[in-house]
């Protein structure tokens, strides 16, 4: 059994200090934990009864501290990297977020944690400032310090580090955070911005400057999400048909994935200008061995710095706000702008749901309702629709691409 108790004692400066002791046997030795509240006390002496009635308690001294433990799990997953398992980017992408878990729960030992600690340590990241940006962690971010935390804690207990994974069971009580705001792009910006592509600074490589090309124009004129877009090879390009087939997404642990939906597999449209970014891309290209299009200069994949080095970089180029009361100018946004486009050209609803990958059209509904109009016209207007976003004519840019060469 394990029991809690308060304790006070009489600080040097004459103040009175409090904390809750629980006292438990753990094996031979008699042990005891200290809680600045008493909830978590009760919480650490329920887990602790219920764990050795199930005969599944796990001995402090078997067990590591959260710091002990994401080292072994860094490890392991360079290990896994050494065998072409995971990716470089899925082994740094943990690095940095476990570096939060390390800083906040390091000293925890791990059959010791509580789902209680785990959610003080949900809240606390949602409270923190990124320390490249100085802005607030996204929500995207502290699900990913969530995730790595799950998964070190489950590799804990696979290995007898601790009796159970109490990480799921915090997530869930915190529950899923709101996105921030998505700004989307009007058709002036989005020509500022295509135009800002083609005027390249000295420090930009004429690499860069087609890498950025192709990633923009497929998914402003195609639709493209920027997973998908990392997942082309030149066999999803049907330059004679004008088409590229979408069938699968690249993860920020550079695996490859299928879709979500089988509305995810799909073949849009690909306009003249995409397809000439492309064909100006084969120069550049450094295939991996999947095939995959669009890679480092090393082969390597292009991971979320590209937003720090590049993406943003360009809107302020173009002279774009890249933070605003409605949110953020996201790549993602470009996505957004080529779904409204699409509608307000007159391609019909249903289409354009179809091409947006979305699984079902009450989805592309909701999210485009403020475009959504009531005619009906055919999807090859799409070339229409991206030639109308340049201010120069078409030959003018096509010539413009091969002379930048």
């Amino acid at each position: 059994m394990a029991s809690v108790n308060k304790r006070k004692w009489t600080k040097p400066d004459g103040s009175t200090g409090e904390a809750w002791i629980v006292r438990y046997k753990d094996g031979p030795a008699h042990r005891q934990k200290t809680f600045e509240r008493k909830k978590e006390a009760d919480a650490f002496a329920r887990k602790v009864e219920n764990e050795m009635e199930a005969g599944t308690h796990v001995s402090r001294a078997r067990s590591r501290t959260i710091s002990q433990l994401i080292d072994e799990v860094l490890a392991d997953l360079g290990r896994r990297r050494d065998e072409g398992q995971v990716g470089e980017s899925y082994v740094k992408q943990n690095r940095i977020t476990l570096a939060y878990a390390r800083l906040h729960l390091g000293h925890v030992v791990a059959a010791d944690l509580t789902w209680q600690q785990v959610d003080d340590y949900g809240r606390k990241l949602r409270g923190m400032k990124s320390r490249v940006y100085g802005q607030p962690l996204s929500a995207g971010t502290i699900q990913l310090a969530m995730a790595a935390l799950n998964l070190a804690v489950g590799f804990g207990v696979r290995r007898g580090y601790a009796a159970r994974n109490v990480v799921g069971d915090a997530m869930k009580e915190l529950g899923s955070l709101p996105a921030a705001a998505i700004e989307t792009f009007t058709q002036d910006e989005i020509r500022l911005l295509l135009g800002t592509i083609e005027d390249r600074p000295a420090h930009i490589s004429r690499r860069g400057q087609a890498l950025m090309r192709c990633m923009v124009y497929l998914a402003v004129m195609c639709g493209l999400r920027k997973g998908e877009i990392l997942a082309l090879t030149w066999d999803d390009i049907d330059f004679k048909a004008g088409q590229v087939r979408v069938s699968k997404s690249l993860t920020p642990a550079d695996l490859l994935k299928g879709p979500k939906t089988a509305s995810g597999r799909r073949v849009v449209p690909l306009s003249r200008l995409a397809a000439q970014a492309l064909e100006q891309w084969r120069r550049f290209a450094v295939l991996d061995g999947r095939g995959l299009l669009f890679r480092t200069k090393g082969g390597t994949a292009i991971t979320d710095t590209f937003y720090r080095d590049a993406w943003y970089p360009l809107l302020r180029r173009a002279q774009i706000a890249t933070n605003s009361k409605v949110g953020h100018r996201h790549f993602h946004a470009l996505r957004h702008f080529a779904g409204s486009a699409w509608l307000d050209a007159g391609v019909p609803l249903p289409e354009v749901s179809r091409m947006l990958g979305h699984a079902n059209v009450m989805i592309t509904a909701r999210v485009y309702s403020h475009v959504i109009q009531e005619v009906h016209h055919r999807a090859d207007q799409l070339d229409a629709c991206a030639a109308n976003l340049l201010a120069a004519p078409l030959p003018a840019i096509a010539h413009g691409m091969r002379t930048a060469a």
